[in-house]
């Protein structure tokens, strides 16, 4: 299951499996923190996945991220 992510989405999701909290990445990109929690409903819409946790874990599965 091929997931397209924007480049933006695949770097949340990135610091998001290495542990950050949204507001951490909201940090890091200078942007609000419902800005972090929109990326990452559509994230979890795209992979079909019920949380973050499971994005992260079928990411991983998928080689979308390391």
């Amino acid at each position: 299951m091929p997931v397209a992510l924007t480049p933006r989405e695949r770097e949340v999701l990135t610091l998001l499996s290495a542990g950050l909290r949204k507001r951490h990445v909201a940090i890091v990109y200078g942007i609000p923190e419902e800005s972090v929690k929109t990326i990452c409903a559509h994230i979890r819409r795209r992979m079909r996945a019920r949380s973050m946790t499971q994005a992260v874990a079928v990411a991983i599965r998928h080689g979308v991220i390391r």
